[in-house]
């Protein structure tokens, strides 16, 4: 063989090696810096009852199904404080799915319009008013609002039934949600 021949060898090999190195170096920081912290938050949280990972779109998903709670804005952020800043930084999206019955999903579709209006125009107190109103004529054991600079909350209980639902208020907060009205987890 040539020295050419030899130089093209060597020069190959020492490509494919520094190819799986950084290849190796990408799945050790994404398995032990991003996805065990996250998977230990999330087993560790009172909030989240079930989630899966999904790793084969564009970005990541985070699928959750949420645990009832008293108090959804503020045990949301509770979790967003509890994962540091895996789910605060990080190019993920957030599907929340929920356990509704019939009765919520008749409330959420009378208070839809009204909900995206606020969202975009800002009048959640016309929308708070609403709620209150929808909640007169179709009562939910739980029907409230809560409102933060980050997002918007809507806690929709019936007995053990629940819809809970999170919209980011601006474009650029992360993680960015999806709300699935039921639960798709098998």
């Amino acid at each position: 063989m040539s020295v050419n021949g030899k130089n093209l060898v060597l020069t190959l090999l020492v490509s494919l090696f520094t190819l799986g190195l950084l290849l190796g170096t990408y799945f050790f920081y994404k398995h032990f810096f991003v996805n065990q912290p996250l998977s230990v938050t999330l087993d560790n949280s009172e909030l989240v009852n079930k989630y899966q990972i999904i790793q084969d779109r564009k970005k990541p998903v985070l699928k959750i199904e949420f645990n009832k709670v008293n108090d959804l804005a503020y045990e949301f952020q509770q979790f967003l404080y509890e994962s540091g800043q895996i789910l605060t930084e990080k190019e993920l999206d957030l599907e929340i799915t929920s356990k509704p019955n019939h009765k919520i999903l008749n409330f959420y579709q009378e208070v839809h319009p009204s909900l995206y209006e606020a969202l975009e125009l800002g009048n959640y107190s016309e929308l708070q008013e609403k709620i209150k109103e929808i909640n007169e004529t179709n009562p939910l054991t739980k029907a409230d609002l809560s409102i933060t600079k980050d997002y918007v909350y809507l806690q929709l209980e019936d007995k053990e039934y629940y819809l809970y639902t999170i919209f980011n208020r601006h474009e650029n907060s992360f993680p960015k949600i999806t709300n699935i009205m039921g639960s798709d987890f098998e």
